[in-house]
């Protein structure tokens, strides 16, 4: 008896998405009816003289748009939705592209009016949501546009906490571990002093060459201190990261 390779044929299959998701496509393709974007894809139709007819050029966008917005930026991606995928099926109507139609379909008909198809199905998003965008909204998101222009800095908690256990074994060496306490941050106040103090007892010390290359490395942490608190300043108790424009340094010329 056989378990996997038994199977039974049906006349007609039935790739009707279920409820849930098929609410969802219908919501999708609704908005792009009453988005008049229509209008522009006809425009760049492709006229089918010789040979197969051209795929329907809505199903093709409404399918392409279908599978960008779900993050298939592939065409390969797109082509393997259209044999497996119901949902891309439905909105296809049985037809399979390949790839190179739709690479075809993109070059001659999206792209030549890729501003105005945007700006369409935006205006209708946005009305359809009730969204105004003269409002602005701070939600903490952070995207970069442009590389380089923004340098996004996280809160350094952990690095504090370790440069502190640094700096407490370091004065313990030094003998300064008085008022120091066992846990936690180490402020630059407190470092600060540190360094005083031991530039006091520099004169006494036995070894005076590494006693001043430890001040050295206590400054190096005093520094380093100095440079998290602001962070943790600008973060403040609620945020772990911010971003910060990048300095650009113009040199003036001789």
């Amino acid at each position: 008896m056989t378990h996997f390779t038994t199977k039974q044929g049906v006349l007609f299959y039935d790739y009707t998405p279920d409820v849930k998701q098929s609410s969802k496509i219908d919501e999708f393709l609704s908005l792009l009816e009453e988005s008049g974007v229509a209008e522009l894809l006809k425009e760049g139709e492709p006229k089918s003289v010789f040979g197969r007819p051209e795929l329907d050029t809505y199903e093709m966008f409404a399918c392409i748009l279908y599978g960008f917005a779900m993050g298939f930026s592939s065409l390969r991606n797109l082509e393997s939705s259209c044999l497996y995928d119901v949902r891309f099926i439905h909105i296809m109507n049985g037809e399979r592209p390949s790839h190179i139609s739709f690479g075809r379909y993109i070059n001659k008909v999206i792209k030549p009016r890729q501003d105005e198809i945007f700006s369409t199905v935006t205006s209708a998003i946005l009305k359809r949501l009730s969204v105004d965008l003269s409002d602005c909204f701070i939600d903490g998101t952070k995207i970069e546009a442009d590389a380089n222009k923004y340098k996004f800095v996280w809160k350094p908690t952990i690095w504090h906490e370790k440069l502190s256990d640094k700096a407490r074994r370091l004065l313990a060496l030094m003998g300064l571990e008085r008022g120091v306490p066992s846990s936690g941050f180490l402020s630059s106040s407190l470092l600060a002093a540190k360094i005083t103090e031991a530039g006091k007892q520099l004169e006494t010390a036995s070894d005076r060459k590494a006693y001043e290359g430890m001040i050295r490395n206590l400054t190096i942490y005093l520094e380093k201190t100095l440079e998290y608190e602001e962070k943790e300043r600008i973060c403040g108790p609620y945020r772990n990261s911010y971003y910060e424009e990048a300095r650009i340094h113009v040199w003036d010329s001789p």
